[in-house]
């Protein structure tokens, strides 16, 4: 069976006499291009995953896992397959988590990212994406790990050391993504705060940046040292994180 009819079938698709999933849908035309469509069928009917509980769940992630994991298909169906799996939910946030175990696939930029995408609901994953920051050798990872840890928000709070760490990383965009993040979770312990205050100085305006935003969203008593919020002014644009890009 092709990828992009597994992929409508783990969705409910069913084969109506002639026409195979792909026909059903309507995406026949798009048979010349089958990765794409595949993802793009994913794409569209994704929604639909929201509402399958029990058997239907676990059916759809058995068929899931197989295009998320990069065994089949290219990265836009991994990406696509990942992000259904992350928004069922349930069993699927585990399953996916333990796809981040160091050897478990080659490639799990894609999987950090589907996990950012369910938020909250990816709490139970917070542990394997601690270690993925604090230890994958592919930058790409360990920055997508610190901007999910940020869109889980409160509930990844364990994260809090690993992610003050991150802030004297080598890396400028996983800098960023540690600052934004420390800022999404508001823990608001002493050391963060202390930790936030340090990074002011940092050559990197976006960090700088972020870091002053991200002491704003704590009490006032907790404003930077020496005027370095003032000292920004209003001209720094400030990064997205995310969105690997800025604004």
């Amino acid at each position: 069976m092709s990828a992009s009819n597994s992929a409508l079938q783990s969705l409910g698709v069913r084969a109506a006499g002639r026409d195979d999933e792909f026909d059903t849908v309507g995406l026949g035309r798009f048979r010349r291009t089958e990765s794409w469509a595949a993802a793009e069928c994913i794409r569209r009917l994704v929604a639909e995953t929201r509402d399958l509980r029990g058997a239907a769940a676990d059916d759809a992630i058995s068929a899931l896992l197989p295009q998320a994991t990069g065994s089949q298909g290219e990265v836009a169906i991994w990406l696509e397959a990942a992000c259904a799996l992350a928004k069922i939910g349930g069993k699927a946030i585990p399953a996916l988590a333990a796809l981040l175990v160091p050897g478990a696939l080659p490639n799990r930029w894609h999987i950090v990212r589907a996990l950012g995408e369910a938020g909250p609901p990816a709490s139970m994953a917070v542990p394997e994406l601690m270690n993925v920051l604090k230890a994958d050798d592919d930058d790409r990872v360990r920055t997508e790990a610190a901007s999910t840890l940020g869109k889980i928000g409160g509930d990844a709070r364990s994260a809090v050391p690993v992610l003050i760490d991150a802030l004297r990383d080598p890396s400028v965009v996983i800098r960023r993504e540690a600052v934004w993040a420390l800022g999404e979770i508001r823990s608001g312990e002493t050391a963060v705060i202390d930790a936030l205050d340090e990074t002011l100085p940092d050559s990197d305006q976006y960090v700088r940046g972020l870091s002053a935003e991200a002491l704003r969203k704590f009490s006032t008593r907790n404003q930077p040292r020496d005027g370095w919020l003032e000292a920004l002014g209003t001209s720094v644009k400030f990064h997205l994180p995310g969105k690997g890009k800025s604004q």
